[in-house]
């Protein structure tokens, strides 16, 4: 689905697909991110150091 908006003869197509692809590609990798830094953190924290 591409959608066209004409501005004076200029047109402007927006890709959906592509887009909608490109932002869950770096929602993923955000998240990614996130889970093995905070994994790595978790992995250097002290044992025993609970009350």
């Amino acid at each position: 689905m591409v959608v066209a908006l004409r501005i004076s003869g200029f047109v402007l197509s927006i890709p959906w697909a592509q887009l909608l692809t490109l932002l869950a590609a770096i929602y993923l990798a955000t998240a990614l991110a996130a889970l093995r830094s905070a994994l790595s953190l978790r992995a250097r924290e002290p044992v025993g150091t609970g009350p």
